[in-house]
């Protein structure tokens, strides 16, 4: 699963797209939003939560997610901050790998 997000300024209206390819890098899905006025890192982190309901719904597991965040990869592993860390973690700690 690949995230990411697009943000000009902060705060500034944001979106985050992202994709889902199996194994051998073959397409499964797309996703994109827009998230209206926030900053950087809730953008990051909602493409994270958005990719992983898509996975979720598909029933997929060991899923690889790759961003360009550090910021938001920091938060994540720290298990802080934004109210849907949590439900994020909870993918976490079985099927998901972060980096």
């Amino acid at each position: 699963m690949y995230v990411d997000g697009s943000c000009q300024g902060n705060p500034c209206n944001a979106g985050f797209g992202g994709l889902l390819r199996d194994a051998m890098g073959t397409w499964i899905h797309g996703f994109y939003g827009d998230i209206g006025q926030t900053d950087i890192t809730k953008e990051e982190l909602l493409a994270i939560l958005n990719g992983l309901k898509i996975a979720w719904e598909r029933n997929l597991d060991n899923v690889l997610c790759v961003l360009d965040s550090m910021h938001a990869l920091s938060i994540f592993n720290t298990f802080f901050h934004l109210p849907f860390i949590c439900f994020i973690c909870f993918f976490y700690a079985d099927n998901f790998l972060f980096s």
